[in-house]
């Protein structure tokens, strides 16, 4: 989900600005700190937490030369049990290609394992991996 932060904040702003407008200067003020230090030492926490659960995710790029075929990369990553998050295909259909992946693996399977796979697809040119 992304902006639910923003959301989250402009709510909270906006029940401040109610609580000044009945007088409630205390009680405005100290939401004022809890949101501010929530926003401000939160967010490091936070970005910890995503990293440690995004362990088995890497992001592969895999050029296609004009024969390739996304089925048999898809054949691969499903016999293997990747799970695909996110694929993007730059180039024409006919023409050499580039295919960006996000991939989760399973914690038995080795990222170079799945590479070396890859790499030796036919028309696979050349792959390409980082975290």
């Amino acid at each position: 989900m992304r902006g639910l932060t923003t959301a989250a904040s402009i709510w909270v702003t906006a029940s401040i600005g109610v609580a000044v407008a009945l007088g409630f200067w205390t009680a405005a003020a100290m939401t004022t700190l809890i949101a501010l230090a929530s926003l401000l030492l939160l967010r490091p926490m936070e970005r910890v937490v995503l990293r440690s659960l995004r362990k088995g995710v890497y992001k592969v790029i895999l050029d296609l030369d004009s024969e390739g075929r996304l089925a048999k990369v898809s054949d691969v990553l499903d016999r293997r049990s990747v799970n695909v998050r996110r694929m993007k295909t730059v180039g024409e259909p006919d023409e050499s290609r580039q295919v960006i992946m996000s991939l989760e693996l399973p914690s038995e399977l080795d990222i170079e394992e799945l590479l070396g796979v890859l790499r030796g697809l036919d028309h696979v040119t050349s792959v390409d991996w980082s975290r």
